[in-house]
């Protein structure tokens, strides 16, 4: 069984063509999927969770959930 392969910020950023700012703040707000990590650790990302986001158009923000009165 193959790990799946772990990226930092300046390896997504290079495979999306966005900048370190974009990159983390879409981590920051959930729009791409990071690896848990401690305050003041580094991002990490799976490579199928950027693919993904990538496909998505790599958006800054979450898609809007459902606001429910």
């Amino acid at each position: 069984m193959e790990m799946p392969k772990v990226m930092t910020v300046s390896e997504v950023q290079k495979a999306s063509r966005r900048g370190e700012n974009w990159v983390r703040g879409a981590a920051n707000t959930g729009a791409l999927k990071a690896l848990p990590r401690q305050t003041g650790q580094w991002f990490r990302f799976l490579e199928q969770d950027v693919i993904d986001w990538i496909l998505r158009g790599s958006p800054e923000f979450p898609p809007h959930a459902r606001k429910r009165r």
